[in-house]
């Protein structure tokens, strides 16, 4: 159940989305989302309204998913799903994008990191 909730918790932040909000886009009540933090475990039917609304599996949101589900989807995507992310990579992400386009440009000449976009910026019109 911690998984599920973890799973939600992310894809509500990687959204931007409140709980409340979720309620009203799904037609879930609040107080049927508040229970499941404190115990109440998701009917089948909810937890596929939310697979479907983000686009994720069941067996994502359950923890069952299996290295080669995780495999084929990681492949599929051609990168990391956002669901896959820690909190400190979308707390990092935050920061970074809160950075003005210097000090990004400066973190990247520090890393030694080239970008597509970096590559377009220097080519000749």
């Amino acid at each position: 159940m911690d998984y599920f909730l973890e799973k939600l918790d992310s894809l509500l932040s990687i959204h931007h989305m409140s709980k409340n909000r979720l309620a009203n886009e799904l037609d879930i009540s609040e107080s049927t989302i508040r229970s499941w933090y404190k115990g109440s475990v998701p009917a089948l039917d909810k937890v596929i309204k939310i697979a479907k609304y983000f686009e994720v599996s069941i067996d994502f949101l359950a923890g069952c998913e299996t290295s080669e589900q995780k495999k084929t989807r990681l492949v599929s995507d051609n990168y990391a799903s956002p669901a896959d992310y820690t909190t400190e990579e979308i707390e990092l992400i935050k920061i970074y994008r809160s950075l003005s386009d210097g000090k990004k440009q400066a973190l990247k000449t520090l890393f030694g990191i080239t970008t597509n976009t970096d590559t377009k910026n220097h080519l000749s019109p």
